[in-house]
């Protein structure tokens, strides 16, 4: 067995501490919230206004990412992410009221949709086929670890010294990142795109003429059934078991722990299935086990330990299709099209996870939980459906105007599968 060269464990590195700052700054807006709310004097109802404003710059900035991406280069983007990232962390030291902390938020959605689709980008133009399902699952382990050692830490820093404190204390992480990036990580040139596509404002007419692509609508689709189904499900699973079941901050917090837990054992095993099995038979039978594992929370009446084993097995097997159908997209695509399609994909979750909040929150309160079960259910199964029937249908390696150029039939992708 050939073993990976040291400038292989390094990217890893690279990659893995980009993300781990990126996803720990996200999820740690939540659990500071009531700090956020005494400290700045914020109506509550306005609270959710600092998700919203961090998700949509998310998803705009990363359309324009995936197109520069393949115009400029995966790593000169991952550069500028991190930059901006790091800047925009530390900034929130100088926020002085619910104003000014909005803005460095905004900042850190347009970083953060600047850095995550050029990450799993960059593993594809790297590595080979046949370890890219493995490196994949490694990069995405820097959420887990982030939910299970960055969150109390960073709450705790909150606690001590205020809001900002753990944002800043990531800023610097950041900014060795981008040292790291700017000083190791090598270029791929493989993911240059062709000088003739239009540049500024004519992005969107490249995206439009790639979602006018049967293939192309399917993988949208899907993608935003596969993050819709998490939130419909997963916001108001805790408030569910607080109401019901009489769960405590400690409970939940365990809990949580748990889910991080499963996310870190999902990546790795994910990812060495679908370079074994293969993408998409990984990605059908985690969206099965996932359907399986949420029907478990109807079935059976749940103590907190319960409903532990129920939230590790949905982390698990929503984590290890995410991992499966991101590998599975990455590879069938060109490489001109790779960075807009990945974080094409990324807008579109973006808007399957707003949707699927907004839509929780009025079923869990006018139906009950149970229904939202079943609706995230439903569309787990919708998601397999479009993968099973159309992933024969992945994206074609077919250019489409005006990127005409690639003409390595997707055929062989598939022999390699």
């Amino acid at each position: 067995m050939k073993h990976p060269k040291p400038v292989d464990f390094l990217v890893i590195v690279i990659l893995w501490s980009v993300m781990f700052v990126s996803s720990t700054q996200f999820f740690l807006i939540t659990p500071i919230l009531p700090q956020i709310e005494r400290q700045f004097c914020v109506p509550a109802p306005w609270l959710g206004t600092i998700v919203a404003v961090y998700s949509v710059s998310l998803g705009l900035s990363a359309l324009l990412a995936g197109f520069w991406s393949d115009k400029l280069g995966r790593r000169n983007i991952l550069m500028f992410g991190s930059s901006l990232m790091s800047l925009s962390l530390l900034l929130h030291g100088l926020a002085f009221n619910f104003g000014s902390l909005l803005i460095v938020r905004l900042l850190a959605g347009v970083a953060g949709g600047v850095l995550t689709g050029s990450c799993i980008s960059y593993v594809r133009d790297y590595f080979p086929y046949e370890r890219r399902g493995r490196i994949n699952g490694a990069v995405i382990t820097a959420g887990a670890v982030g939910q299970i050692l960055g969150l109390p830490l960073g709450i705790l820093l909150a606690e001590e010294f205020g809001v900002a404190s753990p944002f800043v204390f990531l800023g610097v992480l950041m900014a060795v990142a981008f040292f790291l990036i700017h000083r190791w990580l090598p270029f791929v040139f493989g993911n240059r795109a062709d000088k003739k596509e239009p540049l500024g404002m004519g992005f969107w007419k490249v995206y439009r003429q790639l979602l006018r692509q049967t293939s192309y609508q399917r993988a949208c689709l899907a993608y935003m059934l596969m993050y819709f189904s998490f939130t419909v499900y997963m916001v108001y699973f805790p408030k569910w078991l607080a109401v019901t079941k009489s769960a405590t901050s400690s409970d939940l917090a365990f809990l949580f722990l748990v889910g991080g837990s499963a996310t870190l054992v999902a990546g790795p095993l994910a990812g060495w299935l679908a370079d074994r099995v293969g993408r998409t038979p990984v990605t059908i039978a985690t969206n099965l086990a996932a359907s399986g594992a949420m029907g478990m929370s109807l079935f059976f009446r749940l103590d907190i330990v319960s409903a532990s084993f129920v939230f590790f097995a949905v982390m698990l097997f929503m984590s290890g299709r995410s991992v499966s159908f991101q590998s599975m997209i990455s590879d069938a695509t060109c490489d001109r099209n790779r960075g807009k399609t990945m974080n094409l994909l990324i807008s579109v979750g973006q808007l399957g996870m707003a949707g699927g909040s907004v839509l929780a929150g009025f079923i869990f309160s006018r139906l009950g939980f149970e229904i939202n079960t079943i609706v995230a259910g439903f569309t787990s199964l919708l998601m397999i459906l479009l993968v099973g029937k159309s992933f024969s249908f992945v994206i074609p390696t077919k250019e489409v105007e005006p990127l005409q150029g690639s003409k390595r039939p997707f055929q062989e992708v598939l022999e390699k599968v």
